[in-house]
């Protein structure tokens, strides 16, 4: 077994272990947290695969961009110390239930579709990972042609803003709820 192998296994301990955290814990704030570093290894796991422009994006959008957010709407919208209600145990099994059938159905996939098979593009060529560079990923995300991403990156940018209004007007506090606050 290499250092390599030792890494992922590592790191992959880490990210089930926070984000077991990120989905257990009870204080909101120490939740997002636990997200956060289950990204944060997410990263470290791309780094790991070789793949530098993934791991910094990682970074960069979901660390420095979606859990900042998300622990700032907290901090301004929540109280900070209060635990999140109890959420009874048939629900508790309802969702090992249905997590366990997700990991069945992810694991049949994976054994039918022969996961260990190089990836292959819509022509039936392998497509290797280190063919897309910086520049390569740039030229298709903004490309207009069909295979380009520029529509539906468009179209989530929109997305993103619509859940950003709508959780700012679910967050908001009627106006006779202010002077409570104060007090």
């Amino acid at each position: 077994m290499s250092i390599t192998d030792l890494l992922f296994y590592a790191d992959a301990a880490l990210i089930l272990g926070s984000a077991l955290l990120a989905v257990s814990l009870r204080h909101v704030l120490h939740a997002a947290l636990a997200l956060m570093m289950a990204l944060f290894s997410t990263a470290g796991l791309f780094l790991l695969l070789q793949a530098e422009f993934a791991a910094l994006v990682q970074v960069l959008v979901y660390i420095g961009g979606v859990v900042i957010f998300i622990v700032y709407t907290i901090l301004l919208t929540a109280q900070v110390g209060d635990a999140l209600p109890r959420i009874g145990t048939a629900k508790n099994l309802r969702a090992a239930a249905g997590a366990l059938v997700f990991c069945a159905l992810l694991l049949g996939v994976l054994w039918l579709g022969h996961a260990g098979e190089a990836i292959a593009d819509h022509a039936g060529n392998a497509v290797l990972a280190q063919a897309g560079g910086v520049k390569a990923i740039g030229r298709r995300l903004l490309s207009t042609k069909p295979d380009g991403f520029l529509v539906p990156f468009e179209i989530i940018s929109l997305l993103l803003l619509a859940a950003l209004v709508g959780a700012i007007s679910i967050a908001r506090k009627p106006a006779g709820d202010a002077g409570e606050a104060a007090r």
